[in-house]
């Protein structure tokens, strides 16, 4: 059988009838999937559950969802190829975050903030979020990256926190606050 890329409008069901080894993937990203594992729930809601509707019940970014299950079937960089072909000379749809020129008053107490070092990871999308999502109001993280993560940042900035982020030769330092109530 030949493999085609998951698209955001695939089902469930679909997928992981088609691909078993999604299912793994799935429950890997979020606990909310445990479900996947009862046959009625399955053989019910998976059917009417899109990839889209699936990433936004699991939190999950949905350009980082389809990425992790295509390359659950072996198709990861075909799905990259595409994405860049598809965007290609076109706006993200929204400007690219600058870092405000005035640092807020919350980035000295950096030091204290808990530290994230994922320049070595290859997509570390899921783990900032979840990290970002403990802070209680008042607490930091502090995340290292190689570039500007301009979607990650507009993601989280929908949520509520306040970023800024001074960049240094390689290394991008990420402050994520969640503000005090």
């Amino acid at each position: 059988m030949e493999k085609k890329l998951i698209t955001a409008d695939d089902t469930i069901f679909d997928i992981v009838s088609r691909y078993p080894e999604v299912k793994k993937r799935l429950l890997e990203l979020s606990p909310r999937y445990e479900n996947l594992n009862n046959p009625v729930i399955f053989n019910t809601v998976a059917r009417l559950t899109t990839v889209r509707k699936a990433a936004a019940v699991g939190n999950i970014y949905l350009r980082e969802m389809l990425y992790q299950l295509n390359d659950a079937i072996g198709l990861g960089e075909a799905y990259l190829e595409e994405e860049k072909r598809a965007t290609a000379g076109l706006s993200l749809g929204f400007p690219m975050p600058e870092s405000p020129q005035e640092k807020p008053s919350w980035w000295e107490k950096r030091q204290q903030f808990t530290l994230l070092d994922v320049r070595e990871k290859p997509h570390p999308f899921q783990e900032i979020t979840t990290a970002a999502e403990k802070l209680q109001p008042g607490e930091g993280l502090l995340v290292f990256q190689g570039f500007v993560p301009y979607p990650l940042i507009e993601y989280l900035k929908t949520k509520g926190f306040e970023i800024f982020y001074e960049t240094e030769k390689a290394q991008v330092t990420i402050g994520i606050y969640k503000k005090e109530a």
